[in-house]
């Protein structure tokens, strides 16, 4: 079970835009905090997977309210070289990549947008 890491999410923004203003980097971050303190990732040993209480794996469009509903993504992982496909449905199909670093799990979802995980023990 892998819990979501808004630190990491946040350091990784500020990394990609290093001029990001201190009010844009706290909204951000409160919006992470609201939308994705309970998200989970649960891969097991049958090749499912699980991504649970999940907002819209897009970023909102400029002046739209981002939406902090959440949904639960079923589905498969298979390990492709050291990089893991995980094929996702709820809402509509979902082909996503991540990678595992250690403790740290990162899924490339659309537009770009990474979600971070640590392992829970």
């Amino acid at each position: 079970r892998w819990e979501f890491d808004v630190h990491s999410v946040v350091n990784i923004a500020r990394r990609l835009k290093p001029n990001m203003a201190a009010k844009e980097l706290q909204a951000l971050r409160r919006y992470l905090t609201a939308a994705f303190e309970k998200t989970s990732f649960v891969a097991m040993t049958d090749h499912q997977a699980r991504l649970k209480n999940v907002p819209p794996l897009r970023l909102p469009t400029a002046g739209a309210a981002p939406s902090l509903a959440t949904q639960t993504l079923e589905g498969k992982w298979a390990n492709q070289g050291g990089k893991y496909q995980l094929s996702m449905s709820g809402g509509g199909q979902q082909e996503l990549t991540a990678t595992v670093e250690g403790d740290r799990l990162t899924i490339n979802a659309a537009e770009g947008m990474n979600l971070v995980f640590n392992r829970e023990d």
